[in-house]
């Protein structure tokens, strides 16, 4: 069977960028930041806050899950449907709105839905994602993961993050300012971070590095171009640096082997990837002549961050081609 998507994400700005692409598509639709309007999203914000209802439970959670899959009624009924079946991609921070039945109105309202739920965060460090794989909820039909380790663990289906074309974000005529950048939160890795500022630094290279640790309570500039920081980073901000930076250093969290998005960022932007990430020479993305997967930065040869970088891989990225293989997937577990 060949499907119509419709992608939930309850806000976070990135996947704007990521998914960019899927509204182009005319059999897809990417759902971003419901409610749309500012001062209903403050109210269901309150409404399912754990602290006011910690004070006192509030009754009725359910009204804006309803309300939001019939608006997306709505926006389907006035698609161009291009196929005959239905299936909605969530993302993690749909998880909070299965107690209340999310899955449940989905189905009640697009019968025959298919629901599949994609993970492009760890699970191993997130129980509510953890319990929610234990149950099998029978109403989810695939559970995603960006990491091909934790696949194999929970025995779930592994796909690599998408990216949409940035072309009008990318400038290739920018003017390099740094030769290595690093952008991202601390998380457990802030020591790696700063011996990677040290090393990277000693051995000559201009480096810039912009840690968010909510942590800390104030911003502190370590050095001239190490910033640690309790504010996030505009992704837009973000790539501005990656334009002006020759390559982007990418620092895994423990116990993940998926790619982040800086490969995917690399690829799209053309730059150098230096990485700690093993796996990823066993992925379909890897390009040994610019991504360098190192086990020690003290043995990295700095003189391979030079020259021209044109990725050949740019296809494997698109959201078109990610929607495809959820099809194939899909088809090959209902389509008997």
């Amino acid at each position: 069977m060949k499907y119509n998507y419709i992608i939930i994400n309850y806000g976070n700005e990135i996947y704007q960028y990521y998914y960019k692409d899927i509204n182009k598509l005319e059999y897809a639709y990417f759902d971003f930041g419901y409610p749309y309007n500012t001062l209903l999203r403050l109210l269901m914000k309150l409404h399912f806050s754990p602290k006011v209802n910690r004070l006192i439970s509030l009754p009725n959670k359910q009204f804006w899950i309803k309300r939001h899959i019939k608006k997306l009624k709505k926006v389907y009924e006035s698609m161009q449907k291009k196929y005959d079946g239905i299936c909605f991609i969530l993302f993690s921070d749909c998880l909070f709105m299965e107690k209340y039945g999310l899955n449940k109105w989905i189905k009640h309202y697009f019968p025959g839905a298919k629901v599949v739920y994609y993970f492009q965060d760890l699970i191993e460090k997130d129980q509510l994602k953890i319990n929610f794989i234990r149950d099998k909820n029978p109403s989810v039909d695939l559970i995603m993961t960006y990491d091909g380790k934790e696949a194999q663990k929970y025995n779930l289906y592994q796909h690599n993050l998408p990216y949409s074309n940035l072309n009008e974000l990318s400038s290739k005529n920018a003017l390099i300012k740094y030769d290595v950048a690093f952008v991202g939160l601390a998380k457990d890795r802030l020591n790696e971070i700063r011996a990677a500022y040290k090393i990277l630094s000693k051995k000559g290279l201009k480096c810039f590095f912009y840690v968010v640790d909510p942590q800390n309570k104030q911003t502190n500039i370590l050095d001239e171009n190490f910033v640690i920081s309790n504010k996030n980073m505009g992704y837009l901000e973000y790539l501005n640096i990656i334009n002006k930076s020759k390559c982007i250093l990418e620092i895994i969290q423990k116990g993940s082997s998926g790619n982040t998005t800086r490969v995917n960022e690399a690829i799209e932007f053309d730059k150098y990837l230096l990485t700690n990430n093993t796996s990823l020479i066993d992925n379909p993305l890897y390009e040994s002549r610019y991504m360098f997967v190192y086990e020690c930065l003290d043995t990295f040869d700095i003189n391979k961050i030079n020259g021209q970088v044109a990725y050949k891989n740019k296809g494997l990225l698109s959201p078109d081609k990610f929607l495809q293989d959820v099809e194939k997937e899909l088809n090959k577990r209902y389509d008997k």
